[in-house]
């Protein structure tokens, strides 16, 4: 039986709230720029914190790579590791961790007045019917941050979180794919592809700023 990243974190969560001693453990939910998600928060020290945690969110837009527009479906999916450091007598940390990352974007193009430009050729949308395409990163990110608020100090049962970081993604991998009309020539259709390629290739030069997420994110903790 499969199970899904998701549901395999869930269980990781629940055993470790399970096993955690009272009071030395937080609970919390989350919006960030990786989504709406939960966290668990457990004190291993004084100085030093381990944190799991689950985001995911999916929206729709338009953008429009190296000239030709697209629908996009993006779908931002991670689940981290994460160590806190607490800077002595404050509740300021500095924070290090690895994150799965699922981040990726269905793309779809638009046609303009029926045709598509590729490559500097304008080609009839009838010849290659849709040009979809998908962006995606490595399946691991290490992430970097620092932050305010520490959900397992204190006396209060509610804490409020502040986390401002960096996912580095690595550079972002794009995929291109149109198919030839039956009735168009061989030679054009090769044609067709060579110029898709280098539209690709152009394209993931244009995306190559999101090897860096920032990850700015507040949070609502429980400690029990």
């Amino acid at each position: 039986m499969r199970h899904s990243p998701s549901a395999a974190f869930a269980l990781v969560l629940i055993a470790a709230s399970a096993s955690a001693p009272a009071q030395d453990t937080a609970i919390g939910i989350d919006l960030s720029t990786l989504g709406v998600g939960g966290e668990l928060t457990h004190r291993l020290t004084d100085q030093f914190n381990l944190r799991l945690n689950l985001n995911g969110l999916q929206l729709n837009r338009s953008d429009t790579l190296d000239n030709v527009d697209y629908d996009a479906d993006i779908r931002l999916f991670t689940a981290g590791v994460i160590g806190d450091w607490i800077i002595p007598d404050t509740r300021f940390r500095l924070s290090a961790g690895v994150f799965y990352n699922g981040n990726k974007a269905d793309l779809t193009s638009k046609a303009n007045d029926g045709t598509y430009r590729i490559n500097g050729v304008t080609y009839d949308a009838d010849d290659i019917g849709n040009l979809t395409g998908r962006v995606d990163f490595n399946r691991f990110s290490p992430y970097l941050g620092i932050g305010w608020g520490n959900p397992v100090a204190g006396d209060d049962a509610l804490t409020f979180t502040f986390d401002l970081g960096v996912l580095y993604q690595g550079a972002a991998k794009l995929r291109l794919d149109a198919n030839c009309d039956p009735d168009l020539p061989a030679a054009a259709c090769q044609a067709l592809q060579s110029d898709i390629e280098a539209e690709r290739a152009r394209a993931e030069d244009d995306i190559k700023d999101y090897r860096f997420w920032p990850v700015i994110k507040v949070g609502l903790n429980y400690r029990f």
